[in-house]
């Protein structure tokens, strides 16, 4: 046997080896967090395959340098099992490429939430939340030869609830002619989240709307709360990865900067989180109660074993984008006890309204915030039972 195939023979076996004693290390991973209660669902074949996904030996470092091999190759398209690709446009930001989308189920919702609404005659507007891509941009942020529906998606929707009657307000033009931000901008480059000084132009834009349409609030609390002078902006640097960043290594992505809108004003808040038959609540300011501190204060108040588990993140893998209302929540109820105004408001949103129903929390003195992702009880019910001042939506079909 000749030298070389010595060698041959040596790659495969410790390729064979270095796989054997990965899956080895990771079966080891998923069935002590099995053990400690962290996961369920090691029982189920789709559920074991995600949590071996989580728990793989690793796992940050594989992704890592399989990103920094995709950059070092100049390819700005990276596979991934369940987005299919995950591309860096010219413009240098990581995003996905939706297909035609079956929305029959969110439409369904949209439509009764609505309906509900004409019947107990409440006033109700859609705001149609932006894909990354932006209608008029496509051609510019994609590479030659890619494509998305993701608009055309929101397309369909906004003719289907017009065609229904609906108030449509689509942030997508108003963030494409807004003069403020630039483009490049609006979004992470690493996750497929607005920034949150976009989010916080889309609610100025969406406060001045209702104002106009509906007398929604006093012009003076609408140029208050519109003023960003009114608000500390803190900004972390080259801290955040985010959620395509997240699968394709900060080698391939880089990494974000953070900034984040705290009321500079005195705010007295009580809150409460319904999930099922838990609930959680809360009296103190807008930061603590609203906000979550220990998604951003990494040092003085970084996340324990036990909310590690439960998908908080350390370094650039915290998510700080859901500083805002901490995340996924069924539903929340905020109570505004240091605003004048009696309106009752009632969103329905994905996490595009994380930071923007938390804004919109500051206008109101009751906001009724429902994920329907979470929720499962009547929609029309709740809304006559409620009887809001006003219904507020807001998605993105394809985030």
């Amino acid at each position: 046997m000749s030298v070389q195939q010595i060698k041959k023979y040596i790659t495969v076996w410790v390729f064979i080896a270095v796989i054997f004693a990965v899956g080895i290390l990771s079966a080891v991973n998923l069935f002590s967090a099995h053990k400690e209660g962290k996961i369920q669902s090691v029982n189920s074949p789709s559920g074991f395959e995600n949590d071996f996904k989580s728990n793989l030996y690793l796992k940050t470092e594989i992704i890592e340098a399989h990103g920094f091999t995709q950059r070092l190759i100049g390819n700005d398209v990276v596979e991934d099992a369940e987005l299919g690709s995950i591309i860096k446009t010219n413009w240098g930001q990581l995003t996905s490429l939706p297909g035609e989308s079956d929305l029959t189920k969110f439409k369904e919702n949209l439509v009764t939430i609505t309906d509900s609404c004409r019947k107990n005659e409440i006033p109700a507007v859609y705001f149609q939340a932006p894909f990354k891509v932006l209608p008029s941009f496509e051609k510019v942020e994609l590479p030659i030869g890619l494509t998305t529906s993701a608009n055309k998606n929101a397309d369909s929707v906004i003719s289907m609830l017009e065609a229904e009657g609906a108030d449509v307000f689509d942030l997508r033009t108003v963030l494409e002619k807004n003069d403020e931000i630039p483009l490049r901008k609006l979004f992470f480059n690493t996750d497929h989240h607005w920034r949150i000084e976009t989010a916080y132009f889309a609610f100025c834009r969406s406060l001045q709307y209702l104002c106009e349409k509906y007398d929604y609030c006093s012009g003076e609390l609408a140029r208050f709360l519109t003023d960003e002078n009114n608000f500390r902006k803190i900004t972390m640097e080259n801290c955040y990865l985010g959620s395509w960043g997240r699968r394709t290594g900060s080698a391939f992505a880089g990494l974000d900067d953070f900034t984040y809108f705290v009321p500079d004003f005195a705010t007295d808040i009580s809150i409460k989180r319904i999930a099922g038959e838990a609930h959680y609540e809360a009296t103190g300011d807008f930061y603590n109660v609203v906000m979550s501190p220990k998604r951003v204060e990494k040092e003085q108040n970084g996340p324990s074993v036990e909310e590690l588990a439960a998908g908080y993140g350390n370094g650039i893998y915290t998510d700080l984008y859901s500083v805002y209302m901490d995340g996924y929540t069924a539903e929340m109820q905020i109570m505004n006890n240091s605003v004048a105004s009696e309106k009752r408001i009632l969103i329905f949103h994905d996490s595009f309204g994380f930071p923007f129903s938390s804004f919109m929390s500051l206008s109101a003195k009751e906001t009724r915030v429902i994920d329907l992702r979470n929720w499962h009880e009547d929609i029309g019910e709740y809304i006559s039972e409620y009887k809001p001042d006003l219904v507020l939506m807001i998605y993105n079909p394809d985030q």
